[in-house]
């Protein structure tokens, strides 16, 4: 499972709804079935089966496994990620020449960090996934912050803010 996936409009969009959401909230912490996750929510099956497939075509859950129970497959699911970051929060564009030149520096080295969370896997067995990606995230930011390149770039923006 990756840590921390961005996704665009369309996935965005699926995100926002209650019932989605609830559901990848479910299938970060523990892999499950469509039935399994109708039981637990107390929603109709075909109504999780339905959203469960349009999550899945858009990457922001998978199956994990399928298992033979008598003349019946039953299907796991897990997230794509512990964590999803909406890819407009990276589009943002000020008036300002010096503040547009600041905010291309500070998003390179967000995009550095954020390319590398994208990166690292977490594994599905991870005993508090959320925890885990937290611990994760805070460490990157740190080693970020304290590289050598990154304080050159953080000075540059200061020169550019005054």
């Amino acid at each position: 499972m990756k840590a921390i996936m961005v996704v665009d409009r369309d996935s965005l969009k699926l995100l926002s709804d209650p019932l989605n959401m609830e559901i990848v909230r479910e299938l970060v912490f523990s892999e499950r079935t469509v039935g399994g996750l109708a039981e637990s929510m107390n929603v109709p099956s075909v109504k999780i089966w339905r959203r469960v497939l349009r999550m899945q075509r858009a990457g922001l859950i998978r199956q994990t496994r399928t298992e033979k129970v008598r003349n019946l497959e039953r299907k796991y699911y897990r997230a794509a990620a512990a964590m999803f970051v909406p890819q407009q929060m990276m589009d943002v564009e000020p008036r300002s020449g010096n503040l547009r030149r600041a905010l291309a520096i500070y998003s390179e080295i967000q995009a550095r960090m954020l390319r590398d969370l994208v990166r690292t896997e977490v594994p599905d067995d991870a005993e508090d996934l959320i925890d885990r990606v937290i611990s994760i995230q805070l460490r990157k930011f740190v080693d970020t912050f304290l590289s050598e390149d990154t304080a050159d770039e953080l000075r540059r923006i200061r020169e550019l803010l005054h």
